[in-house]
């Protein structure tokens, strides 16, 4: 079983926010270059994981700045991978 597969193992805010640290680390390193087109699954699946990972962050009450920071790196990766696919047609 993959560790990071369940959130129920998730003990404490400083747990939650740390694999939320590491997972937009994963989805930015995947959304650089050609790393998008050849690990798309992979980027996808960490992708949601991360946003499942940001509302139970929420739920539980924990700091807006993390959140608001993870929106924005997400806003900033979809317009760049938005002038890749305009640039390649």
């Amino acid at each position: 079983m993959n560790i990071d597969s369940s959130i129920n193992d998730i003990v404490c805010l400083p747990d939650l926010e740390e694999r939320m640290r590491r997972y937009s680390r994963i989805v930015y390193n995947l959304s650089q270059g050609d790393e998008y087109d050849r690990h798309k699954h992979t980027h996808d699946y960490y992708k949601k994981q991360l946003i499942a990972l940001m509302y139970e962050h929420n739920r539980l009450g924990g700091r807006k700045a993390l959140s608001e920071k993870l929106d924005r790196l997400f806003l900033a990766l979809d317009k760049v991978r938005e002038l890749q696919n305009k640039k390649g047609e």
